[in-house]
């Protein structure tokens, strides 16, 4: 069955799947945590290998965003009260070899109709095999951050190795994996 599946990620990643990917946002997300669509796609342009997408018949049924960001806007995220969804161009980086990488878990979202644990595998390994990758060129992950706006992304954060950081004012959830945490998770 999950050769029915294609992956597309990174600077693969078309306009036409960026805009599958809003529209899926809008169909699942609250309008408080949605994106403009020309904000989104200033942000993807601004770091390419962000973007794990899976396709069905062409159509996008779900992905996975991260952002490596600033080591402030990390510290941020992890002092905040309240869920830290927004940043500035400057704020989201490149993967640098050989220094401290911090990065955010933004979105995790799959299509209602295929919340039947397969895309769910297939994303989450997808993402494993990417940061095998950085740690083993060289690229250090020193801290990984997520904000979990529902139950089912506290239980997808947790089974992936995440703590529990902080509850938050606006009754989401920070979660935090760091240096060691994330040395486990991807071995």
């Amino acid at each position: 069955m999950e050769n029915q599946y294609v992956i597309v990620k990174n600077e693969n990643v078309t306009d036409e799947i960026l805009n599958q990917i809003i529209l899926l946002d809008q169909k699942l997300y609250p309008k408080k945590y949605l994106w403009n669509k020309d904000y989104q796609k200033m942000i993807y342009q601004r770091n390419k290998y962000s973007i794990i997408s899976i396709l069905f018949h062409q159509k996008l049924v779900g992905y996975i965003n991260y952002l490596v960001i600033s080591k402030e806007k990390y510290e941020e995220i992890k002092k905040s009260n309240t869920t830290v969804d927004t940043y500035q161009i400057e704020e989201i980086l490149p993967f640098q070899k050989h220094k401290q990488n911090y990065i955010t878990l933004n979105s995790v979202v799959v299509d209602k109709m295929f919340q039947n644990g397969v895309v769910i595998q297939i994303l989450t390994r997808e993402l494993k095999k990417q940061f095998q990758w950085y740690e083993a060129q060289g690229y250090s992950i020193f801290g990984f951050s997520a904000v979990a706006v529902s139950l089912d992304g506290r239980k997808f954060l947790e089974r992936m190795g995440f703590t529990l950081y902080k509850e938050l004012e606006d009754h989401n959830a920070t979660y935090i994996m760091e240096k060691d945490s994330f040395k486990k998770y991807v071995n």
